[in-house]
């Protein structure tokens, strides 16, 4: 339901902006006038239906393979949501075996997630403001590496939030310490999704869509496979061990957003996909 009422709201209200789209659409006006010489690039491109299905269908796996700044983006963010899913089995462990939380607390734990999630987005006018700070000093030409300075943020809040929380699932702690140390765990996530999806998207133009196939197809695979071992690896490794064993993992690829954000335009240079 939620779906469908974004999708009728996107179509309400949300302008297009491809440009090739756009010069299509002002090549067709202009020839309406009488101007029959105008054609744009998209209308000269003799291709079926069947090929651009193909090609939208390999182009996000040859990003994956062929591109490792967005290989290494899309392992970030589908490392954070697959922690995210496995916290689904995580949380009842934590709090159900060790604090003895019965099945309704069990689910009210997940609200610093949540309090976290919503804080991240309650910041998201300070981003606008830097961007359009940016954008001011240089003649409205920003960098797609500006976006990557929510996604810093993001990589100190994720693994921060997870150590704090995995050392702090000791019996004798009281259940609200990890519960308040979950707050920025949930913030990191919003910052590192969005920091991500602004970033493929606008440094990988015009292939934006396969730069988020790509990324959905690694998250959503994470997504479905963490889940499978969450219970079987906290059983073994213990609370502290397993939860560390994570935030570790998140520590490892946290300096991404830093080193990209400061290479990033070289790397776009070189690469066949990314925008230069």
């Amino acid at each position: 339901m939620w779906t469908f009422v974004e999708l009728a709201l996107v179509f309400l209200f949300v302008p297009e902006t491809y440009p090739p789209l756009l010069v299509k659409k002002k090549a067709n006006k202009l020839r309406q006038t009488g101007e029959s010489r105008y054609w744009a690039p998209l209308e000269r491109q003799v291709s079926s239906m069947a090929r651009k299905i193909l090609i939208s269908c390999y182009r996000p796996f040859q990003l994956l393979f062929f591109d490792q700044m967005a290989l290494l983006l899309d392992i970030w963010s589908a490392l954070v949501l697959g922690i995210l899913y496995l916290s689904f089995q995580a949380f009842p462990f934590i709090f159900g075996r060790v604090h003895h939380f019965n099945t309704q607390s069990t689910g009210l734990s997940f609200l610093g997630i949540g309090i976290g999630m919503l804080l991240g987005i309650s910041t998201q006018p300070i981003w606008n403001r830097l961007y359009k700070r940016t954008a001011a000093k240089n003649n409205g030409k920003v960098a797609p590496e500006v976006r990557l300075v929510m996604g810093e943020v993001g990589a100190i809040c994720v693994p921060a939030g997870l150590f704090w929380l995995a050392f702090t699932t000791y019996p004798g702690v009281p259940w609200i310490v990890p519960i308040i140390a979950s707050v920025p765990f949930g913030a990191g996530i919003y910052f590192v999704f969005t920091s991500t999806f602004t970033y493929l998207v606008t440094a990988y133009r015009p292939i934006a869509a396969s730069a988020m196939a790509s990324n959905s197809a690694m998250r959503s695979t994470f997504a479905a496979v963490f889940p499978l071992f969450a219970r079987v690896m906290y059983v073994r490794l213990g609370t502290v061990g397993a939860t560390a064993l994570l935030a570790g993992l998140t520590a490892l690829l946290a300096p991404c957003p830093f080193i990209f954000r400061r290479i990033g335009a070289r790397l776009r240079h070189k690469s066949r996909f990314a925008q230069q």
